[in-house]
């Protein structure tokens, strides 16, 4: 929906849904990232027999580990049991016998012995457990397989020593480099630069879900999103059972707008109701926002939030109740200036939580917001996925009304988004309305409405090619939709005066502002100023009546009290202060 004349809105509903977006799986890792669930339902009393057959095999494993190492205690004895007290949840005593025998290792290489099953056993033990840094000194002390090079860089990038980790898989001739170096790339954030080798990666081993997967995200997250259902469905074939590979093609989509196809691959999770997993329950909630039904949505969101608590996924309880306060918002069940408090007592309690900040700068709508909404956002910046940093820097930018710099972000947030509308939106209204880089933003909007029908894009895309002289095309794009809002019909006014229509664009404008003064906010103020400013940028005055302009235009209109709060308004002061038009604008 578009709130008023350039304004960004962003606090939509299944459109805005602010998601934690799954993180590439590490290759190899055979399991899922959001936790799987069993494809059927077991009794309680069958896993209690599962959990204890289980733990007796660890306990005589250990039994055997530790009599063996007494025996003969060698560097594969004590790798050995370092693996056993892993298993067995020690992992002090897991670590301490993995160091013991790394240390013998490197004093059999001074001999010319080589030990390389213990060398990876050990080295797996401290890189899985608390010793990441001892891992990582012995790792260059030791000659390792190329396949065990790979292992590090995987941990490396997990602790986003990214550096490092492109050193080792460089160092690697192993064929799963390519799935490693994808993963690293993927994760960094780098995402055309992953394609390729994730490719590679599933020619060399198509069944290979991780990469699979993967490559589905990074397509994902450059638009590409067909592609990426496709790369999602080969990770489905290769690994059915996979929880995360079901949640993340529901995402995509979701995301695609393929909805009835969403609800059929929801159905075919072959997880009883009761037993879904909160990331699952999202998902669902999701699909029933897109269908229209708030009501379900919400209580399929309050089912799974109980569900995160209780399995101590605190990301997806952030992430869960954040979208609730924010969609009360956007449907108007709560008054923007409390959900926004809501919010940020939120995301003060959860301070990891980037997707909290998000929905926090998506309900900002005032200048004295954007301090606790920067402070928010510096909590969380270092880990924070590029696109949504980019989205917050935006919105911070803008309530504050530096156009310059919302400009740089909202450019940034579309090139890692292009198919995103409101990516598109901001940069347009950034770009164009508060820089006046006409011909730049018309780039932009040439380019995103030939396969858009996003109200918002399409208004702010005519204003853009209004002001960057193309009057004409830009009534061929708001015509069709100008009674849907007295936005779009301003809008269209805005063309006609462009196209040197002047009578029917004022006309139009007159009509807009009537509109406007029947939902009672400061919409009518917003437009006179508006229609003041482009009036001057047109140069209208210079080319008709100055009289004629003047009996047709607004009237003077009042300033809403709380003006210099409203970033709308500052935006339209600083334009004008920038071309000397004195303030409040009026003709």
């Amino acid at each position: 929906m578009i709130d008023a004349l350039g304004v960004v809105e962003t606090i939509g509903t299944e459109n805005s849904f602010a998601s934690e977006g799954l993180r590439p799986a590490a290759p190899g890792t055979g399991g899922a990232s959001v936790g799987i669930a069993a494809r059927h339902s077991v009794s309680e009393d069958a896993r209690e027999r599962a959990r204890s057959l289980i733990s007796g095999r660890i306990d005589s494993s250990l039994r055997f580990a530790e009599a063996s190492a007494k025996t003969v205690r060698t560097s594969t004895t004590i790798a050995a049991l370092a693996q056993a007290y892993q298993a067995a949840g020690e992992e002090e005593k897991a670590a301490a016998h993995a160091t013991e025998a790394l240390n013998l290792i490197i004093e059999q290489a001074g001999r010319g012995v080589a030990d390389p099953m213990a060398t990876k056993i050990a080295l797996e033990v401290l890189l899985s457990g608390t010793d990441v840094e001892g891992a990582l000194r012995f790792a260059e002390r030791l000659p390792l397989s190329d396949y065990l090079k790979l292992e590090v860089a995987t941990v490396l990038a997990h602790w986003r020593r990214f550096e490092e980790a492109h050193r080792y898989i460089a160092d690697s001739d192993a064929e799963e480099r390519y799935a490693v170096l994808g993963y690293v790339l993927a994760l960094q954030g780098q995402h055309a630069a992953a394609v390729p080798h994730l490719r590679r990666a599933l020619q060399l081993s198509p069944s290979d879900v991780e990469s699979a997967l993967n490559l589905s995200i990074a397509l994902s997250h450059l638009g590409s999103r067909k592609k990426a259902i496709s790369a999602a469905l080969q990770a489905r074939s290769a690994a059915p059972g996979r929880m995360d590979v079901a949640i993340h093609l529901l995402d995509t989509l979701i995301a695609d707008g393929d909805i009835d196809r969403a609800q059929r691959e929801l159905k075919h999770v072959a997880v009883p109701s009761s037993e879904r997993p909160s990331r699952l329950l999202v998902a669902e909630a999701r699909i029933k926002l897109a269908q229209g039904d708030f009501d379900r949505a919400t209580r399929v969101l309050e089912r799974a939030a109980i569900k995160a608590e209780g399995e101590g996924d605190y990301d997806c309880l952030a992430e869960i109740q954040s979208n609730l306060i924010q969609l009360r918002v956007a449907r108007g069940e709560q008054d923007r200036d409390a959900g926004f408090a809501s919010l940020l007592k939120l995301s003060r309690d959860m301070p990891s939580s980037d997707v909290a900040v998000a929905n926090l700068a998506r309900v900002a709508w005032r200048m004295s917001q954007a301090g606790a909404l920067e402070e928010r956002f510096d909590s969380v910046r270092s880990g924070i996925d590029r696109s949504r940093g980019a989205f917050i820097e935006y919105s911070i930018a803008t309530l504050k009304g530096d156009n310059k710099q919302a400009s740089i972000h909202a450019l940034e947030w579309l090139r890692l988004e292009p198919e995103n509308p409101r990516a598109a939106t901001a940069a347009l209204v950034a770009l164009g309305i508060g820089e006046e880089r006409w011909n730049e933003a018309a780039r932009i909007a040439l380019r995103v409405v030939r396969n858009s029908d996003d109200q918002t894009v399409l208004n702010n895309a005519a204003y853009v090619l209004s002001m960057a002289g193309m009057g004409q095309r830009a009534v061929e794009i708001i015509a069709p939709v100008a009674t849907e809002s007295y936005i779009c019909k301003a809008t269209l006014g805005l063309a006609y005066l462009a196209s040197e229509q002047i009578e029917l664009g004022m006309k139009l404008y007159r009509q807009a502002a009537d509109d406007a003064e029947k939902f009672g906010d400061d919409s009518r103020s917003l437009m006179t100023g508006y229609q003041a400013l482009v009036v001057r940028q047109l140069g209208v005055l210079y080319v008709a009546d100055t009289s004629v302009v003047t009996a047709l235009s607004l009237p003077p209109y009042p300033l809403p009290d709380d003006w210099e709060d409203r970033p709308e308004f500052l935006r339209l002061r600083n334009v004008a202060e920038m071309r000397g038009f004195g303030w409040p604008l009026e003709l």
